[in-house]
């Protein structure tokens, strides 16, 4: 009886190897990478940028160098890689089209931007924008304690049910300001919170002529790439001051000084963070950008969306650092693919066609 269970165990297991083995066959794979569209009269030498950022982004994802072969022809690239378990295919796709840019911004403290928005809600309040500017769905701010908090910090006693306090403020409608129990501004860049219905809405209103101008020019308002963390709903998304500090509305750091990128976490597979590794150049601007802002927020963005926004604590040298965004371990490591770009920004997006696979035969 012995002998039998160890004979069924062991043909079950080989079973369950060859079937393992068979999932991750080699494949090769050809295609073809072209511009969305053509922008620019120099399409060889942006191909050729092109080329080599897709070869450092496969090498980050971890195909060998030597599986990768790329060839620049007129306006295409075609692409061959070598032994490739097509479960990775989708992946690959992603990763040679993406353009995420990465950047490190100065910040506002939320202190700083309150008595700004709610002055702005006044002049949005004399402006009658309450019709215009109403709610997608119930106020972020739908509760007792929060009206009677919001109608303190506006002194509107007068103001007697969520339709009229909604029509009487229209930027404080749709953005719940970051404050504590006893009205004061929580420190942070995170400046308030809105329902996802909202956020083109917030974006429309503190942008128009009439209440942009009780803002500092250099300020830039920055949605979250994710909801809120404590909103269980998963429905509202953090509103961020950033500060631009360049004439081009570009981060003072960006992918261009980041030429190596890592996923990391701990041994339990949590606690998922970015390592990232910086140029002479970049390593001299973050220690400048850190050394300048120690008690105050950095915030980190990834395709024009706040992924973190730690508060600096000490100048920070040497050109390694890393960030965490509530990753999981696949996607920090497709972003590290992204962003292991050679110190080389995309320049344009790209679309894949003429797709092969032959399967590598034994």
């Amino acid at each position: 009886m012995k002998n039998s269970f160890w004979i069924g165990f062991t043909s079950l297991l080989i079973i369950l190897f060859s079937y393992g083995c068979f999932r991750k066959e080699g494949y090769n794979i050809k295609m073809t990478i072209t511009p969305e569209q053509i922008i620019s009269s120099s399409i060889p030498e942006d191909l050729e940028v092109a080329s080599s950022i897709i070869r450092n982004r496969m090498v980050a994802f971890g195909i060998k160098d030597e599986n990768i072969n790329l060839e620049v022809n007129q306006e295409k690239i075609i692409m061959s890689l070598s032994n490739i378990d097509t479960g990775k295919l989708e992946s690959i796709k992603e990763i040679i089209t993406a353009t995420t840019d990465i950047g490190f911004w100065e910040t506002y403290e939320n202190p700083e931007v309150l008595t700004l928005l709610i002055n702005a809600n006044s002049r949005s309040r004399e402006l009658n924008l309450g019709e215009e500017f109403r709610p997608y769905q119930k106020s972020v701010a739908d509760s007792a304690d929060k009206d009677e908090l919001l109608l303190q910090m506006i002194d509107s006693s007068e103001i007697t049910n969520r339709e009229q306090y909604n029509l009487e403020n229209p930027i404080f409608a749709i953005l719940y300001p970051m404050v504590s129990s006893d009205g004061s501004p929580m420190p942070s860049c995170l400046i308030g919170l809105s329902d996802a219905g909202d956020t083109a809405s917030v974006i429309k209103l503190l942008n128009m002529d009439e209440i942009s101008m009780f803002f500092p020019r250099d300020l830039k308002f920055m949605w979250s790439r994710d909801p809120y963390e404590y909103d269980e709903s998963g429905r509202l998304y953090e509103l961020h001051a950033i500060k631009v500090t360049t004439y081009n509305d570009r981060p003072e750091l960006d992918g261009e000084e980041i030429p190596v990128a890592e996923a990391i976490s701990d041994r339990s597979g949590i606690n998922v963070r970015l390592r990232l590794m910086m140029t002479h150049e970049g390593a001299a601007k973050w220690r400048a950008i850190t050394g300048n802002n120690i008690d105050r927020c950095i915030a980190v963005s990834l395709d024009g969306k706040i992924i973190s926004y730690p508060r600096v604590m000490n100048e920070i040298t040497g050109g390694s650092t890393e960030i965490s965004g509530n990753f999981t371990l696949p996607e920090a490591q497709y972003f590290a693919a992204v962003l292991s770009s050679g110190g080389m920004l995309m320049p344009f997006r790209l679309k894949i066609s003429d797709l092969k696979l032959e399967k590598i035969k034994k």
